[in-house]
C-alpha cells in the first residue's frame, strides 16, 4: 500500500471526532472539552519546546528533544511540528533564520 493510501502523504491525519452527531447534547460538550493525547514524540517534541522557553525553530527543537530522549531521531522530532499545531499544543510564530539549518524557518511556541 501506499503513503496516500493511508492519508500520510499530504500530512497529518488527526483522529475521528469522538461524538457523534447522534449523541446528546452534553457528550458533544464533553468530547469537544478532550484534549488530544500526544504520542511520545509530540511529548518530547513540546517538552523540548517548553526547555527552550522561547519560540524556536522545529530542527533547534529536535537538537533538544535528542538530548532528552537521548537518541539522534532529529528528522524524526523536527518533523513532529505539524502534528503538535494540528492538536493544538503549539502554535507557529514568525520565521527567522535557523540556529540549525542557517535557513529561514517558521518558529513555535507552546499555545498559551
Amino acid at each position: 500500500m501506499t503513503q496516500q493510501a493511508f492519508g500520510f502523504a499530504s500530512g497529518y491525519t488527526p483522529p475521528p471526532k469522538i461524538a457523534r452527531d447522534a449523541d446528546p447534547q452534553t457528550s458533544k460538550q464533553a468530547a469537544a472539552e478532550t484534549k488530544p493525547i500526544l504520542g511520545y514524540c509530540q511529548q518530547v517534541f513540546v517538552k523540548a519546546l517548553e526547555r527552550l522557553g522561547v519560540p524556536s525553530t522545529a530542527a533547534e527543537i529536535a537538537v533538544v528533544a535528542n538530548q532528552i530522549n537521548g537518541s539522534k531521531n532529529t528528522e524524526s522530532y523536527r518533523k513532529r511540528a505539524a502534528e503538535c499545531v494540528e492538536v493544538g499544543s503549539i502554535e507557529p510564530c514568525e520565521a527567522r533564520k535557523c540556529g540549525v539549518t542557517g535557513k529561514k524557518a517558521t518558529t513555535y511556541r507552546i499555545k498559551q
